[in-house]
């Protein structure tokens, strides 16, 4: 069977459908499927007890009804904030729970020490084939390898310039760029040297169309209506 990432072209909801709910919660997460989505995005983070956690800032401001660093908060504490309509912020195990093997998911790591437990829980939920880690950080991404090698990496960078290059170095199979660099030319390089290749963040009809005509795999979305 084809794992998720080997798919022509995906549209790939960012945070869930965030531009109609809540960011990063369960919530988010059923829009998203209910538009059409078929595959989802989201950020992990540490509690201060150790737990895994989505969401995507250092601090539950923005998000929440709290105030304060997710890191000096634990799960119970963190738990008890409102992150918009009464939803809570969910640990990376409820969304594994809940959407794996509905959807494709992309999990974001954010931090360095989330790497281990991510693909512990991917690996007890069965789902290799259908997760990709990607982060902007190189050194969770070598810890990630590491772990396993079978577990499906992805570079984020804002620039294109020696994405392609950098990502193989680091054995990913997925690269992700601002949507603003991304080229033809650099579709189609990726492509030939065998990543999956997406950009980010895409909102507008227009140009996710054109993208999606320059031959890119994937468009990362906060409507998963886009298209």
């Amino acid at each position: 069977m084809k794992g998720f990432f080997e798919k022509d072209f995906l549209l790939i909801s960012h945070r869930g459908a965030s531009h109609y709910e809540p960011e990063n919660t369960l919530r988010s997460f059923r829009r998203a499927l209910d538009m059409g989505s078929g595959v989802i995005e989201f950020d992990v983070r540490k509690s201060l007890d150790g737990r895994l956690v989505v969401i995507h800032d250092r601090t539950v401001d923005r998000t929440t009804d709290g105030k304060g660093a997710v890191s000096g908060k634990t799960l119970s504490e963190l738990r008890s904030l409102d992150a918009g309509f009464g939803e809570r912020i969910p640990t990376l195990g409820e969304v594994l729970e809940n959407f794996g093997g509905r959807c494709g998911l992309v999990v974001e790591l954010k931090e360095k020490g989330t790497e281990e437990e991510t693909v512990s829980l991917i690996k007890a939920h069965g789902l290799i084939k259908d997760v990709a880690v990607v982060s902007f950080r190189e050194d969770c991404l070598r810890a990630v390898r590491e772990l396993d090698r079978s577990v499906t990496t992805g570079l984020i960078t804002v620039f294109g310039f020696g994405c392609v290059k950098k990502a193989l170095s680091l054995g990913c199979r997925v690269v992700a760029t601002n949507h603003r660099f991304m080229t033809r030319r650099l579709a189609s390089e990726a492509r030939r040297r065998g990543l999956f290749v997406c950009c980010w963040t895409v909102n507008d009809p227009k140009r996710g169309e054109k993208l999606a005509g320059a031959g890119i795999n994937g468009i990362i979305t906060d409507k998963p209506d886009l298209l």
